[in-house]
């Protein structure tokens, strides 16, 4: 008799600087019962991965639950699965760093479970061609996929079964195509949905066929409504009951057993993919992040940058540093941070946050070894995009500018508190935004099942509507402004601004300078527009403090009146200035930050107009499509009139502490 081979796959995991309590919301009613109830069925086999970080959160809080798969791996039931320890989407990191990353979670697997293990779960299921060689030059055997990989070279899902083999550069990998149709059924379905299922497919096929299931642990009890339809109402439990009355002609099997006993079914080369939904967020390619959001190509450039420095260092650096400082590298790899769709941390200021909290933190560790205590200033082409940068390195900032976009500062480092203070996000259009506008719920039919998160719709506020803003330029720090005098704030957080010009300008040059106590950096641009001819020379000297004059000289003849805005947007919050938006007139400003703890001083020269106001965003998330509190924007304001060339300054300083 023909049989169905299942091979199941749990994939659990939480990222790297998530809250503790969304760590034990998920143990509690995902990943223990879901351990609690396989354990019961001893005949169901299945392979299991956890993230690195999900990992150690584990064997610290819960060392109980490591024995119970301990138990389940050495009686067969279980198989672990391998990937990088902090789950990177591989190919977009070094290879270096993810061929490092893979053997770190290999060894954690064996010390805690003594099991080699020989397969990788693929964060996100993204795979490029180079995939392929990274897993084979791991030494690794297999990988999960999802069927829709195999769609993009012309193999329809039904079709498939069992694994298939693929190489790069001669080395060989193994891959298991996942099936979405049984990523929709389980657990959303009843469970004899899945049972006609894998019928249909054996009937279709001429002898025995292997099925593989492969998604995420959180879905079984984490995901909303899941916890009740899973475990209070059985579903779980039903499952695998349905399962065992259908021994006859469904065999389960690991993936490991399947290697051993089946040749390959065919051989395949894919193409760049990821499952199906991940492919609508990113439009087709993960990489496509890095295009539609400059703030997540700004992180990742950034850990390309830190890895560089770690690997030029290496050699000078002791056992211990560079062990840690790798491990910082490494968190910062961690992908949620890097994407968004209905998962995904790219909106999550304290993912975010972490990322660079990591990567700040290596570099901190290289630096106390490398430069000694040392300024330094670098002109180089950090992200990529054609144009140097201006790296400003201090003992407590990190300076990053954009000369070719009017000197704006993108990336500020406080070295002390290892915090970006600019990790901000603009509000942008995202497709979910017209849902929120039309007010779509899809609906479901409660009879049937439960919806998977991927078809629920509609918001969790319908009013979020009226709050939808969108930027018109990255929100960075110190940005000029230069504004018709009409111009009222709340214009300005809706982004309506009238503008004399646009803020980034074309033509720039800049020069560096470094002494033993102080760095420096001055900018010179144009503003050219009808009716506004302007040379401006921005200049910062950053010591103990830090010193920003700027100069503007009126090139026309005729006299010109307008206001000049400077902004600063903070990934901070301050409980006065970030509830909600205001404006007054000081010749001093303390910021005072409980996220971290961070204070900034403010002092002008002359008193000036502050306009502050949160910076939120309204996002999809597995919940809801929620408002998110992302940063703090700051605008100085002065009312300038400059006579025909004449010239007019402007200077302030500033403290972190």
């Amino acid at each position: 008799m023909h049989k169905v081979k299942l091979l199941l796959a749990i994939h659990s995991h939480q990222p790297v600087g998530n809250f503790e309590g969304v760590f034990e919301e998920a143990y509690e009613k995902a990943y223990l019962p879901f351990l609690d109830t396989l354990a019961r069925h001893p005949s169901i086999k299945s392979a299991f991965h956890y993230s690195g970080e999900l990992l150690d959160w584990l064997e610290k809080k819960h060392p109980d639950f490591i024995d119970k798969l301990r138990t389940m791996v050495a009686r067969g039931q279980i198989e672990m699965l391998a990937g990088g320890y902090y789950e990177p989407i591989l190919p977009i990191i070094p290879e270096e760093d993810a061929l490092g990353q893979i053997e770190l979670l290999r060894k954690r697997i064996k010390k805690l479970f003594s099991y080699e293990a020989s397969g990788a779960w693929l964060a996100e299921r993204v795979w490029e061609p180079r995939t392929s060689y990274i897993l084979g030059k791991s030494g690794l055997s297999y990988t999960l996929v999802d069927d829709s990989h195999f769609k993009f070279v012309s193999r329809e899902p039904e079709d498939l079964s069992g694994y298939y083999i693929s190489e790069e550069q001669g080395l060989p990998i193994c891959i298991f195509p996942g099936s979405e149709k049984l990523r929709y059924l389980m657990p959303f379905r009843l469970p004899q949905e899945t049972i006609d299922y894998l019928r249909m497919r054996l009937e279709r096929s001429a002898g025995d066929v292997a099925i593989t299931f492969a998604d995420d642990g959180e879905k079984f009890g984490l995901w909303p409504g899941t916890h009740k339809w899973v475990y209070r109402e059985g579903w779980l439990e039903n499952f695998f009951n349905t399962l065992e009355q259908n021994r006859d002609w469904i065999e389960f099997i690991t993936f490991s057993e399947y290697l051993k006993e089946n040749p390959p079914t065919g051989k395949i080369y894919l193409t760049c993919a990821s499952y199906r939904e991940m492919l609508e967020w990113s439009q087709g390619y993960f990489r496509n992040f890095f295009i539609r959001y400059p703030e997540s190509d700004n992180m990742h450039k950034k850990m390309f940058y830190v890895s560089e420095k770690l690997k030029d260092s290496a050699e000078k650096l002791g056992k211990s540093d560079f062990q840690k400082a790798t491990d910082h590298l490494y968190r910062g790899q961690a992908n949620d941070s890097y994407w968004h769709g209905v998962f995904g941390g790219l909106y999550l200021n304290h993912l975010r946050s972490s990322v660079y909290s990591n990567l700040i933190d290596a570099e901190k560790i290289i630096d106390k070894t490398m430069l000694k205590g040392a300024n330094k200033t670098t002109e180089t082409d950090i992200n990529l995009d054609g144009s140097k940068e201006i790296l400003l390195n201090s003992a407590e900032h990190n300076l990053y500018f954009l000369p070719h976009q009017g000197a704006a500062l993108f990336e500020w480092d406080y070295k002390p508190r290892s915090v970006n203070l600019t990790n901000t996000i603009m509000r942008r259009p995202e497709k979910y935004h017209q849902k929120l506008k039309e007010k779509i719920n899809s609906g479901h039919n409660p009879s049937s099942g439960i919806p998977s998160i991927h078809e629920m719709s509609g918001p969790a506020d319908a009013n979020l509507a009226s709050e939808l803003y969108y930027d018109n330029y990255p929100r960075y720090s110190l940005i000029e402004h230069f504004l018709e005098k009409e111009l009222l704030l709340e214009e300005f957080i809706s982004s309506r601004l009238k503008e004399k010009a646009t803020p980034f300008y074309r033509k720039s040059s800049s020069k560096v300078s470094c002494g033993k106590n102080s760095c420096g950096v001055d900018f010179d641009y144009e503003v050219r527009s009808q009716g506004l001819s302007l040379d401006v020379a921005k200049s910062l000297r950053v010591s103990k403090n830090i010193e920003t004059s700027y100069e503007l000289k009126n090139v026309a003849n005729s006299p010109t009146d307008l206001i000049f805005g400077i902004e600063f947007n903070f990934s901070l919050y301050d409980p006065a200035l970030s509830l909600g938006s205001g404006s007054l007139r000081t010749k001093s400003l303390k910021l005072n930050d409980i996220w971290y703890g961070i204070k900034i001083d403010f002092d002008f020269e002359e008193e000036v107009l502050v306009w502050h106001f949160p910076v939120e965003t309204i996002s999809d998330s597995e919940t809801g499509i929620e408002k998110t509190y992302q940063g703090l924007c700051l605008v100085f304001i002065r009312d300038l009139a400059i006579a025909g060339s004449g010239r007019r300054k402007f200077n302030f300083s500033l403290t972190v502490k």
